[in-house]
């Protein structure tokens, strides 16, 4: 990965903070919609839909959360709407009326995460809700030690940025948890040498990942962002190259 890519992941971090930093819900909502089975692009309107609801009204009532997943087509809608409605509860539980709090302070934040997707019982080193959407709603509160690892590391993390390719795991598919700690392992143990934090290292291949893909424009500031950061280098792909 080129390190002008570490400067790009520096900018896209701080300016995804600057956007929870508004409206820290987002965040929640963001985790919440992960796993609906659904285009990227789906996801994002789902989100932004959600994020602009009364935390009160989605702790109450998830069918609030289940149809505005119906209005923008995602599947696996009953699920994550549930996941929606727990997150809600966490919020107002733990946020309150000071969700500066959840940005600012360690505990907080790890204490929102534990109450929105709590250990599962049945998996050791998983949680109810996905270990991956725990770790993301971390890093979007703010957490610089975050690494969340989606079943496209194989891609992103292996194949682009080249810090690290999972032994026991299909493409695509589920990540083992313990595949999951040794990816975030590597991704910590270079963004230590690169002197730059395991989020910024995150996402800074999330970025490049991004930009080694087919990627167009949407109505969303974050894909739109990453769109922009891309343009440097899109003018070098050539159609093979996008694989």
């Amino acid at each position: 990965m080129p390190k002008w890519y570490l400067e790009r992941g520096h900018e896209a971090y701080a300016k995804l903070m600057e956007y929870v930093r508004q409206n820290p819900f987002y965040a929640v909502a963001y985790a919440a919609a992960q796993g609906v089975s659904a285009p990227y692009e789906v996801q994002l309107r789902a989100v932004e839909e959600l994020a602009m609801q009364d935390p009160a009204e989605l702790a109450d009532n998830p069918s609030l959360a289940e149809e505005i997943f119906e209005k923008v087509g995602a599947i696996d809608r009953e699920r994550r709407a549930k996941v929606m409605a727990r997150g809600a509860r966490c919020y107002l539980e733990i946020c309150g009326p000071d969700p500066e709090k959840c940005l600012t302070d360690q505990e907080t934040r790890l204490a929102l995460a534990d109450c929105m997707f709590p250990p599962d019982p049945r998996i050791k080193g998983e949680y109810e809700g996905g270990k991956k959407s725990r770790d993301l709603l971390l890093l979007m509160l703010g957490d610089p030690e975050a690494v969340p690892v989606d079943r496209h590391v194989d891609r992103w993390i292996c194949k682009v940025a080249k810090l690290y390719c999972p032994t026991k795991h299909e493409p695509g598919g589920r990540i083992p948890p313990s595949e999951y700690q040794k990816v975030q392992e590597a991704v910590r143990n270079v963004a230590e040498a690169c002197g730059t934090t395991p989020g910024e290292m995150m996402v800074s291949a999330w970025v490049y990942g991004m930009c080694h893909s087919r990627i167009k424009r949407t109505k969303f500031p974050i894909v739109d962002d990453y769109y922009i950061y891309c343009q440097p280098t899109l003018e070098e792909w050539t159609e093979e190259n996008w694989g």
